[in-house]
């Protein structure tokens, strides 16, 4: 019969499985979100594009000035943005990676 010591070492082990995985699951849906943010991002990006190609020519003097001004800070940001993003999926990644490894060494 096991004796109260290994059944509380036993219990320990099983919480910090759960919690462990409660972690995982928590940052698995992270990342989910931060894809589907890019995915929304890359398809906004499509569509002022698409507007960039068709309006830039009809606009001159000023208005077409501040136009090209912003649509550079526009690509810019967006390009910021897909950077970041990246790197966020990565670090989440090598975490979950780390957090397999605890739970697998439990």
């Amino acid at each position: 019969m096991p004796d109260l010591i290994e059944m509380e070492a036993r219990a320990a082990r099983a919480a910090k499985r759960i919690e462990i995985m409660k972690k995982i699951e928590s940052l698995q849906k992270y990342q989910v979100d931060i894809e589907d943010g890019m995915n929304e991002l890359h398809k906004n990006k499509q569509h002022l594009q698409v507007a960039h190609e068709l309006y830039l020519g009809q606009w001159t003097g000023e208005g077409g000035t501040a136009y090209k001004e912003l649509a550079g800070d526009l690509n810019n940001l967006n390009l910021q943005m897909e950077f970041s993003g990246l790197e966020t999926i990565d670090a989440i990644s090598e975490e979950i990676r780390r957090l397999l490894q605890e739970l697998n060494s439990l």
